[in-house]
């Protein structure tokens, strides 16, 4: 009897939408690295945390300094989120997750993990929560 081939598991639905676990690896093109995302649909923003957050003028423009993974950027403010004593700088980050490569807007919050929530996913994607890693990794 000839051995059965394990079927490779699906990265996408019949209508093309992209299949994501749990979690999932990010390439970030400002910090040039894949980073391990969680993703949450019942999220509405996608959330980036951060340490030493700095806003300043750049231009006339709006801009934030901060740290992210052990590393130093600098982004332009898209525009702050949330009430007046818990604002969060927007900022647009190029984020490639398998097929999908957009600008995604990340609301910055104090701490270390990054979420990429419905205004990632919606539409373009289904989450199963029983799988992890589901994407292959793509610059």
């Amino acid at each position: 009897m000839p051995a059965v081939k394990p079927q490779p598991k699906k990265v996408k639905t019949r209508d093309g939408k992209l299949i994501l676990g749990q979690h999932e690896w990010v390439w970030f093109s400002p910090a040039k690295q894949y980073v391990k995302v969680q993703i949450n649909q019942a999220q509405k923003s996608s959330t980036l945390g951060v340490t030493a957050l700095v806003p300043f003028e750049r231009d006339g423009n709006e801009w934030v300094k901060f740290k992210a993974r052990g590393m130093d950027f600098e982004l332009p403010v898209t525009r702050w989120a949330g009430k007046e004593d818990t604002k969060s700088a927007v900022v647009q980050v190029r984020t490639v997750l398998g097929d999908l490569n957009a600008l995604t807007d990340f609301a910055l919050v104090k701490g270390d993990a990054v979420v990429l929530g419905e205004n990632f996913t919606k539409d373009v994607a289904i989450v199963d929560s029983t799988r992890e890693f589901v994407q292959p990794k793509k610059k």
